[in-house]
């Protein structure tokens, strides 16, 4: 069960539509902040379950922030298509999804994320087309 996000957006507006749309999926906890950085001192007082980050913003600070919360997951943003994750962070990013298909998409990720929590051991496939995870890793089409 997802019980707090945050949402590490620089652009406000964006920032604002991602957090209506956690809100209309049932997460009320979201904690908007500007950077990596910022989110990794939020993490060093509270306890989050997943990370929605730009892809640009991925980085060594990613891994800190990782450090500071082990059990977080990510959902990647993005603005461009054809992304592929690092290796490293196959097994903590949940899902990628394109900043103008996060209204539709990402609940639907959300949902896929909540019931692989529940279930552990069945690979993770959004009800959309566009984003699916398996253990071969996230994919954005």
């Amino acid at each position: 069960m997802i019980r707090r996000v945050v949402v590490i957006e620089e652009d406000p507006a964006l920032a604002d539509r991602i957090v209506n749309t956690l809100s209309d999926s049932g997460i009320g906890a979201a904690t908007v902040v500007t950077s990596v950085y910022e989110a990794c001192q939020i993490l060093n007082s509270d306890s989050y379950d997943l990370a929605l980050i730009p892809f640009e913003l991925l980085g060594d600070q990613v891994h800190t922030l990782i450090g500071i919360e082990p059990n977080i997951r990510l959902i990647l943003t993005t603005r461009t298509s054809g992304v592929r994750i690092p290796s490293v962070l196959l097994d903590r990013v949940v899902g990628i999804v394109s900043i103008d298909e996060a209204n539709t998409v990402l609940p639907k990720l959300l949902s896929a994320f909540s019931q692989k929590e529940s279930t552990q051991d069945a690979p993770l496939q959004s009800a959309d087309t566009s984003t699916s995870v398996n253990k071969a890793g996230p994919v954005l089409t």
